[in-house]
């Protein structure tokens, strides 16, 4: 039985890192075709939400930018515990001409989650190994 669990967890790595791979190309693709315009944020839209035995506010910014069509305002799709930026921060949008409607911030936040997959795949492999050593 602990045979298999080492390779339970290398396999669960190597989902994870393909998981990160398939993340990571998705997004060079959107930031290849993408556009980008200087965005403000305007608001922040508050959210109470309850997961489990936790609870708390989520801060969602709302950006307001200007489309070579005229300007948008929309909130964004990814909030935090916290308000990341202040009210009247310049930050950088990327949209696809097609669906300007979903867009993108790049920031440090967001290659930390794209980031995520890959260190937890390197410590699954890391972790299936060691455990593949000590069964034998």
């Amino acid at each position: 039985m602990s045979v298999y669990i080492g390779k339970i967890f290398m396999a669960a790595g190597a989902i994870l890192i393909a998981v990160g791979l398939l993340i990571v190309v998705r997004r060079i693709r959107f930031m290849r075709h993408a556009k980008r315009v200087e965005g403000e944020v305007v608001d922040y839209h508050e959210e109470f939400r309850r997961t489990g035995d936790h609870a708390g506010t989520l801060y969602f910014p709302v950006l307001r930018y200007r489309m070579p069509d005229g300007a948008g305002e929309v909130q964004s799709k990814t909030g935090s515990s916290w308000k990341r930026r202040r009210i009247g921060s310049k930050v950088n949008v990327y949209y696809l001409p097609e669906t300007p409607e979903e867009f993108k911030l790049n920031t440090w936040g967001t290659f930390m989650l794209l980031a995520v997959p890959f260190m937890m795949g390197l410590a699954f492999l890391g972790l299936g190994s060691v455990l593949n050593q000590v069964a034998q």
